[in-house]
């Protein structure tokens, strides 16, 4: 009767285990992997179509204050910022890692002070980097 206990007792807490794990599922009920840049389910990150207006809020909270009106680089507009700045283009559409703006972002150093992007924004940018820049 003790061995029979236990192992109703361990059932159980495999029902629930299993319960519990469906939480992270994906709308098809199969266990997530991963997430990709796109935050897709073991997606493959090809079809994010990040917009240029949600790359522009990322740099509206943590760029725009030095980066606007200012001399240099403005990332106010998507033209302004493709005309680049005092070190000459800041974008490599297709390529964020030869990117000057995704090197200064994600080595910390832009911004000098204050609130640092999060690693979502970072990964958003690089991205719409690598998905070629687009305008839209």
């Amino acid at each position: 009767m003790k061995y029979l206990s236990s192992i109703f007792l361990c059932a159980g807490i495999l029902i629930f285990l299993q319960a519990c794990s469906d939480l992270g599922s994906n709308p098809n009920g199969v266990e997530c992997q991963t997430l990709d840049a796109c935050g897709v389910c073991d997606g493959d990150g090809s079809t994010c179509n990040i917009s240029f207006s949600r790359i522009q809020s990322i740099f509206n909270t943590y760029c725009t204050s030095c980066h606007g009106t200012q001399g240099g680089l403005s990332l106010t507009s998507y033209d302004e910022m493709m005309q680049g700045g005092n070190s000459g283009a800041v974008v490599t559409p297709g390529d964020h890692t030869n990117s000057y703006l995704w090197q200064k972002i994600n080595d910390g150093s832009m911004p000098p002070s204050g609130e640092k992007p999060t690693t979502a924004d970072l990964n958003t940018i690089a991205t719409w980097i690598d998905e070629g820049a687009s305008s839209q």
